[in-house]
């Protein structure tokens, strides 16, 4: 057995009543409600474990790592990453990870901070057009987009950033129509 600097084995926890990982090590997690960095991570994490070959000498029937997924009365859904405690290569890549985590909680830059942008877009894109429905005239698609570049070019919040109505008429008042 390899021992994991970050890892600790899968201990069965109480009213559980699925299947058993007592050969595993939990690496990572995420659920329904996982915020974006979580989901940033958690695909990094099985993209740099599906980079390492299955080793030819694994004579266990199970396999080297997997995705355990369960249902939660709360979140719905947690899955877990399992690493058989046997599997090295993999054990070693996931300390490396779960060690890059503990310094800086980013495993790809790049990828959260698109996550993030989309979550942006699509918050201004809802905001706009529910704001759009409730004013007196018809903004057509050309405005709105605008509308939506601006808000979006405005934006100080987070992942969670919703904008108000004062953030969506900020942005038409500085949309030049004509």
């Amino acid at each position: 057995m390899k021992d994991s600097k970050f890892m600790k084995l899968w201990t069965h926890p109480d009213n559980y009543l699925g299947e058993t990982w007592y050969d595993y090590y939990v690496a990572y997690g995420h659920s329904r409600d996982s915020d974006l960095l979580t989901e940033s991570n958690w695909d990094c994490f099985v993209t740099e474990l599906k980079a390492i070959p299955e080793s030819v000498n694994w004579e266990r029937g199970e396999s080297q790592w997997t995705i355990v997924r369960n249902s939660h009365w709360a979140v719905g859904w947690v899955e877990f990453i399992a690493i058989h405690k046997e599997a090295e290569a993999h054990i070693a890549k996931a300390d490396e990870l779960l060690g890059r985590i503990e310094d800086y909680p980013v495993l790809d830059e790049e990828d959260w901070s698109q996550r993030k942008s989309e979550a942006q877009s699509e918050s201004a894109r809802e905001a706009v057009k529910y704001w759009a429905g409730k004013q007196d005239r018809d903004y057509s698609m050309l405005e709105l987009n605008r509308i939506e570049y601006e808000v979006v070019n405005n934006c100080e919040g987070g992942e969670d950033w919703y904008p108000s109505d004062q953030e969506i008429q900020d942005a038409v008042n500085k949309v030049d129509y004509e």
